[in-house]
């Protein structure tokens, strides 16, 4: 099929830079026990943000979007695995670091609903559109761990462990409340993707991140997050919802290296 999608690039320069791309993702998934024709879109975003520390990402993904744009015209998958970037946001490098830290504790300081939809999507390996469907019934706990059970969709995952922080924000949403949506506007409706991505907006305003900050640039934290704590491209598959995780694994699931990635983070700028 690379051979195939090869012939009909017409630029030498672009048929062998585009191979050498192919080729490496041809390995990583090799390593990671995933067939690249049919990847999902959790091992490819995977693979960008480990690509990302080499400068690489965005030609990466340019040369993955033609491929697989090749492989839907093919008839051989219904969609590209390749994930668009939402809101309007560019592909670019997620915030910083630092400045992750910044919009995390400006959103502590706003109020729970802030603090939540920021945290989540930066430490919790939430999806916006999975964050926003969680209700007050969907939050347990086992083994000790709390998380969110949310029904199976699509084949993706159901159980989500939340980290002490993570849970600690959403507690202050739940508010006493046994049922009914966890994230709600002040006139008590569920809060929606438009509302989110001004929270998120504001709240990088006044944590002083220069730029347009998305509800998209902090997922894609998440993943820059989990690679630069040392997490598996397996494990960043399942924290992603592509495999679901066993019950007595909880422990081990991506958002406690991020957490402690961030925690690490923390004590260095407080020791300064």
């Amino acid at each position: 099929m690379v051979s195939q999608f090869a012939d009909t690039l017409e630029s030498g320069p672009v048929r062998r830079a585009y191979w050498q791309v192919l080729a490496t993702f041809g390995r990583w998934t090799a390593r990671e026990g995933v067939d690249p024709l049919f990847a999902p879109p959790a091992a490819v975003t995977a693979f960008l943000a480990h690509r990302a520390g080499a400068g690489r990402a965005g030609q990466d993904r340019t040369a993955l979007e033609a491929f697989f744009g090749f492989v839907v015209a093919q008839g051989l998958r219904p969609a590209s695995p390749v994930v668009a970037v939402e809101d309007g946001s560019s592909a670019g490098a997620p915030p910083a670091l630092d400045e992750l830290l910044w919009v995390i504790d400006a959103a502590e300081a706003q109020d729970p609903t802030t603090h939540t939809v920021v945290l989540a999507l930066v430490a919790g390996g939430f999806g916006l559109d999975e964050l926003l469907s969680v209700d007050v019934e969907h939050l347990e706990r086992s083994h000790g761990v709390a998380l969110v059970r949310l029904p199976r969709r699509w084949g993706r995952r159901s159980v989500i462990p939340l980290t002490d922080r993570v849970e600690a924000a959403v507690l202050g949403c739940v508010a006493g409340r046994s049922t009914g949506a966890l994230l709600v506007d002040p006139d008590g409706s569920r809060l929606t993707r438009s509302a989110a991505t001004r929270i998120v907006s504001d709240v990088a305003g006044r944590a002083g991140v220069d730029g347009s900050l998305t509800p998209s640039d902090l997922e894609r934290s998440f993943v820059e997050l989990a690679v630069a704590a040392g997490v598996t491209g397996g494990a960043l598959r399942s924290a992603l919802g592509d495999v679901e995780h066993r019950l007595d694994q909880h422990r081990q699931h991506a958002v406690f290296a991020v957490e402690h990635h961030l925690a690490v983070r923390r004590a260095e700028l407080d020791d300064r």
